[in-house]
């Protein structure tokens, strides 16, 4: 659970970091078993997905706008 700005901050980092392994297991093109391949990305999109639920929350718990300020 995120706790504070600085966590919230790293989590969209972790966020853009998953996204780009993603984007780049579909542009992969070997000799790897592809539903190996599947296994992973869907392993990152669940984590993601997991990650961006936690923005949302932290977000809906300090009242922040669109820019990132808080409202109190």
């Amino acid at each position: 659970m995120i706790s504070t700005p600085e966590q919230y901050e790293a989590t969209k980092e972790w966020i853009a970091t998953f996204e780009k392994k993603l984007a780049r297991l579909a542009a992969k093109d070997d000799e790897e078993d592809p539903r190996v391949r599947k296994l992973e990305m869907d392993g990152y999109a669940s984590f993601v997905e997991s990650l961006r639920l936690e923005l949302t929350e932290y977000k809906a718990q300090n009242h922040l706008n669109l820019n990132g300020s808080t409202q109190k």
